[in-house]
């Protein structure tokens, strides 16, 4: 009999949003955060993506994913996206290009 409860995607989701309402403190989890933004779960990809802005500069390490999911097929993904490009605060010799490039798509 399969176990009861939410499921898998909906658990890396919700467990992707508490992190980010740890903000700062989840630091430890950004890595793991990181590789979320490459689920199959929209939803999961832009909760990743939304704690990863949370956390902010702390989640430098994440840029090259944040900067992948600005070219996500998923609209909300790609909000998600701007919104940690900007709290995370990389450098811009590399946020600049990234931005540019979603422009240009």
């Amino acid at each position: 009999r399969p176990a009861r409860g939410p499921a898998p995607h909906r658990r890396r989701g919700r467990a992707a949003r508490a992190l980010g309402a740890v903000g700062p403190a989840a630091a430890p989890a950004v890595e793991k955060l990181a590789a979320a933004v490459k689920d199959a779960s929209p939803k999961v990809r832009s909760y990743a993506l939304y704690a990863l802005g949370m956390i902010g500069a702390p989640a430098q390490s994440a840029f090259p994913a944040v900067a992948e999911a600005l070219n996500d097929a998923d609209p909300v993904v790609r909000r998600e996206a701007v919104k940690a490009m900007g709290r995370i605060k990389p450098p811009l010799d590399q946020a600049i290009p990234a931005l540019v490039q979603a422009l240009e798509k």
